[in-house]
């Protein structure tokens, strides 16, 4: 409830990525088609990138837009009844106030879920109080609040909220192998992808899983296989997204950000002072240098969290517009 009234006094902003993510789910609720021309328009793109396909380019992921669609469907019985009741008048075709604010409150439930999940697993390794602090502290401090009060409707959050709730998960899995354990965990890492595809990197976590579990004869040959197919089967909607707009199911969008594999940016995403991650956020180089210590009693998670946090900022690096210097011009919700 904290969180909702924060995020309605703060007015967040409808900007950068946030008409991308949502028009998956306008267009294929209110049209029926993944043709998202009149979206952009409407979101004040007039002539909007064409895809090899004919239809309007969109290389936002459809994760957000499937989380999403609960609380939109709430806002779309809220507007029915509002206009049926005479309480006042909402245009019920998906872009009025009260379905595009029904993605910031997904985005709020799911960060929140993911604060306790996080603060759970901390709380299972060190103290209670040691475990607030360093919690209240990375989120604070972290820009994290500015994808929850300000610009919620993205990725952003919702990637935050589903990576903790995949540690919590990790760690009961690591404590106690199962194939059901593992089932699960990939299933989870199938709806991160989904919600930002370079999350792949996060599989990167079952590795010292795998090794564990045959060292301690406590894990199968044939979980791991059953993973991949697992997490592959959950990312089939934006697989056939792709295929839809792009003609192919692999279609990876990395064309129209311009990638460089060699990662000319890689130095420039941590300590550049446009949004360098350790010179804007520099409780982050405190957290990773606490890896240092925490090698020594829990190397497991240790090493595959270094190894996932270094592939982020090397794929990271590789975007062309890595600064996202013109993702700030805005415009309100209209209230």
């Amino acid at each position: 409830a904290a969180t909702f009234a924060l995020t309605a006094w703060s007015e967040p902003r409808w900007c950068c990525d946030a008409g991308a993510y949502y028009m998956y789910l306008r267009s294929a609720v209110f049209d029926g088609d993944f043709n998202f021309w009149n979206e952009w328009v409407a979101f004040g793109v007039k002539s909007p990138e064409m895809a090899s396909t004919g239809l309007a380019n969109n290389a936002a992921s459809i994760g957000p837009a499937i989380l999403w669609a609960p609380f939109v469907l709430l806002a779309h019985l809220y507007v029915i009844a509002v206009n049926s009741l005479g309480l006042g008048w909402y245009e019920p075709t998906g872009y009025s106030a009260p379905y595009l604010l029904a993605t910031a409150a997904g985005t709020n439930v799911v960060v929140v879920l993911g604060i306790r999940a996080l603060w759970t697993v901390c709380s299972e390794r060190f103290s209670r109080g040691v475990s607030t602090v360093a919690v209240l502290f990375g989120l604070l401090t972290s820009t994290l609040p500015y994808y929850v009060f300000v610009v919620p409707s993205g990725s952003h959050g919702l990637v935050f909220g589903a990576t903790a709730m995949f540690l919590a998960l990790w760690t009961r899995v690591e404590k106690r192998p199962s194939s059901k354990g593992w089932v699960t965990l990939a299933l989870w890492l199938g709806v991160i992808s989904l919600l930002r595809w370079q999350a792949v990197v996060l599989g990167l976590m079952f590795v010292p899983l795998f090794v564990d579990g045959f060292r301690r004869r406590a894990a199968r040959w044939w979980w791991a296989p059953a993973a991949v197919l697992t997490s592959a089967v959950t990312f089939l909607p934006q697989a056939g997204a792709w295929w839809v707009l792009f003609g192919s199911p692999f279609a990876i969008p990395t064309q129209f950000h311009g990638m460089d594999w060699t990662a000319p940016h890689l130095v420039d995403v941590l300590f550049s002072a446009d949004r360098g991650l350790f010179t804007w956020t520099p409780a982050m180089m405190i957290g990773c240098l606490g890896w240092v210590w925490l090698a020594r009693s829990w190397p497991a998670f240790t090493f595959s969290a270094a190894a996932v946090f270094l592939v982020t900022a090397w794929v990271n690096g590789g975007v062309a517009a890595w600064s996202g210097a013109d993702a700030f011009g805005a415009r309100r919700f209209d209230l």
